[in-house]
Formats: C-alpha cells, sequence, structure tokens
C-alpha cells in the first residue's frame, strides 16, 4: 500500500521530482519484503498445532503431541527474540541513511533526503518494535512451571435506580 502510495503522485509532480516519489517506493518494498519472505514461524506453528489438536483421536501419543509442541515454543520464542536484535536497528538506520543521503548528495533534494531518511527511519523502528514477542514471554512461564489461568477481560455496567 505504501508502495502505491508513492506511486501515484508520479503523474502529477514535474519530472525532476520524481526521483523522491521512485527512491520512496523502493524504499518500501525493501522495508516489506523481508516480512512477506519471513514471517514468523508462530504463526505456522500456531496453525499446524490448532489442526493437530483438531484432527487428534483418542489413542493418538499426547506425550509425541507435548514435545513437537515444546519444540515449536522454543523456536518460535528465538525467532521473536531475533526480531528485535540489535543489528535490525542499525540496518535500519543505515539503510534510510542511505536513502537520505542519495536524495540530498545525489540530486540535491536537501528537504526531502532528511524527511526520508528520518521518516523511514521512524518507520522502520515501528516496525521492528511491534512486531510480536508474546512466545517469549509463554516460554519463560512455561520453563518457571508458573501456569495460570487465562486471563479474561469483561465489561458490565449497572444503573441505578
Amino acid at each position: 500500500m505504501a508502495t502505491v502510495g508513492n506511486i501515484i503522485p508520479l503523474f502529477f509532480v514535474s519530472p525532476q521530482n520524481r526521483i523522491d516519489w521512485y527512491v520512496g517506493a523502493g524504499t518500501t518494498v525493501i522495508g516489506v519484503v523481508p516480512l512477506l519472505i519471513a514471517p514468523l514461524d508462530v504463526v505456522a506453528d500456531s496453525r499446524a498445532l490448532t489442526a493437530r489438536l483438531a484432527t487428534r483421536a483418542p489413542t493418538d501419543d499426547v506425550c509425541a503431541l507435548l514435545a513437537d509442541a515444546e519444540i515449536k515454543l522454543v523456536r518460535d520464542a528465538k525467532n521473536q527474540q531475533d526480531g528485535q536484535r540489535w543489528w535490525l536497528h542499525v540496518g535500519n538506520v543505515l539503510l534510510n541513511t542511505g536513502v537520505g543521503a542519495v536524495l540530498a548528495l545525489g540530486y540535491h533534494h536537501w528537504a526531502v533526503g532528511v524527511y526520508n531518511a528520518t521518516l523511514g527511519t521512524a518507520i522502520g523502528e515501528a516496525i521492528i518494535l511491534t512486531q510480536p514477542t508474546g512466545t517469549i514471554g509463554d516460554l519463560e512461564t512455561y520453563k518457571a512451571g508458573t501456569f495460570a489461568p487465562p486471563r479474561t477481560v469483561s465489561l458490565g455496567y449497572a444503573t441505578a435506580f
């Protein structure tokens, strides 16, 4: 969607300013492709485990099912931790600084270069920092054996008559 949002203005801006929008479109592709190529493992693992539980027969080996779920829990927690590593933040800053430098130094579009570097870095950080991390805590809870019933939230109201 962001890529399309950067392509549409190409029809309305002067030719010397089109590079700003081309670079913006390319940057959004670079930012989104990793999410499409390597989605978090927990998504597929959750679906697979749910399907396996739904088709489980009473005679199935519960120990094998539990062992498989434990392996997936450990892998998914590591995968979520990897999605928050320091090098992703550094890569985000370097990519967006490079984009800004290309526009500012290469095309003398200083304001757009600074804008792209700043906003691109902020959006990249938002993407990194909002990746799901719940499985990390789930693994810690599982290892500690401190299980609790699922939290429920209920809303209610009362009227006074």
